[in-house]
């Protein structure tokens, strides 16, 4: 695993694991090892993870907080890419809010309702990402999350950054494309 361990830290800043327990990584405390786990130091190293990955033909499984996972004991192979880190930011602006992928969401809910804004209020007790939330299109009360998503900034399978938009992400049940790799 050393030649690709190189290659992995010459394209990218950050924490690079290899053979880590994915146990500690998720809320339900089981899993065996990941082959490479990766915590990217800023966005653009999250693109730069997945050239990475496709270049040494390695398979990518993205693993935020770890809430609503379960790993198998034997592991996961290629690499499991954790953005929490890189993507944890915040933005306010007028009634809008941008926010990075790895942002907890009752956080989100928490920051959106103290400063008057309304709409999420019904999500406020689903553990996990924004990021998550957005790729299982989570929801409670009737209400989801892909309803007041405007766009979604994502990496595509080659390591490229690009927009979607809700039409796009074909939000349904428990669903978004964001589940089929679509960014």
């Amino acid at each position: 695993m050393e030649p690709p361990l190189n290659v992995l830290r010459s394209m990218v800043r950050g924490e690079i694991r290899p053979g880590e327990p994915l146990a500690g990584h998720t809320t339900l405390r089981i899993g065996g090892p990941a082959d490479v786990y990766v915590l990217p130091a800023g966005e653009e190293d999250v693109a730069a993870a997945v050239r990475a990955a496709r270049l040494l033909g390695m398979a990518v499984t993205v693993l935020g907080r770890g809430s609503n996972v379960l790993v198998p004991d034997e592991g996961v192979r290629g690499m499991v890419l954790n953005p929490v880190a890189a993507t944890t930011w915040l933005r306010f602006a007028g009634c809008r809010v941008e926010v990075g992928a790895g942002y907890p969401l009752p956080g989100l809910v928490r920051a959106a309702v103290e400063r008057g804004l309304g709409g999420l209020e019904d999500l406020g007790g689903i553990p996990g990402s924004v990021g998550g939330a957005l790729c299982m299109n989570a929801g409670a009360g009737g209400q989801t999350i892909g309803e007041v998503t405007v766009w979604v900034d994502t990496v595509g399978a080659g390591g490229e950054r690009y927009r979607l938009f809700p039409e796009q992400l074909a939000f349904g049940y428990r669903y978004s494309r964001l589940l089929e790799g679509a960014g």
